[in-house]
Formats: structure tokens, C-alpha cells, sequence
């Protein structure tokens, strides 16, 4: 899927002015019930695909997952790590 640059900029502006209420400011508890079905194994690496600042990302990284989150929107990345704490590894392409 690609993004029109209309479309990325208009993405970008929502995170910037706040219209995100999309978001979700506590651990999805869908995910807690069935984590052992969707992990089978104890520990592995979990895609996060358009992550946004989504707590659930904090709480895999808590139950011993690493955790690949990929989102578009750089500040995002900075509010979900200013939440949880750590420093994200950021790469662009």
C-alpha cells in the first residue's frame, strides 16, 4: 500500500494538532485474553505494523517479547517512548 503525499501529510497533521482519538490510552484487553494463542511461543518478536503510540507495544516489550513497531508519523514514536520510557531504534526508508 502507498501513500499519496496528500494522504501522508494529512496523516502527519492529525498527530501534530492532536485528532487522535483513534488512540486507545490503555493495553488493548483483547490482546491480554488471547496473547497465548496469537504467541504460542514464551518469547519472540512481534510486528506492530502502523504502531501509533498504542500501549500494547510497552506491555509485549514487559512480557518478554521484542517488539517491532513500524509507524510513519516520527512524534508518534517520540509520545509512545516518552510514555513507556526507553529510547526507540528509528531507521527511515
Amino acid at each position: 500500500m502507498t501513500l499519496s503525499p496528500k494522504d501522508r501529510d494529512g496523516w502527519v497533521a492529525r498527530w501534530r494538532e492532536g485528532r487522535i482519538q483513534f488512540h486507545v490510552d490503555k493495553v488493548n484487553p483483547i490482546l491480554g485474553r488471547y496473547v497465548d494463542r496469537l504467541l504460542p511461543e514464551e518469547f519472540g518478536r512481534v510486528f506492530v505494523p502502523l504502531c501509533g503510540k498504542s500501549l500494547d507495544l510497552g506491555w509485549l516489550v514487559e512480557q518478554g517479547h521484542e517488539v517491532v513497531g513500524v509507524e510513519l508519523v516520527e512524534k508518534a514514536v517520540e509520545d509512545l517512548f516518552n510514555g513507556i520510557g526507553g529510547s526507540p531504534t528509528i531507521s527511515t526508508q
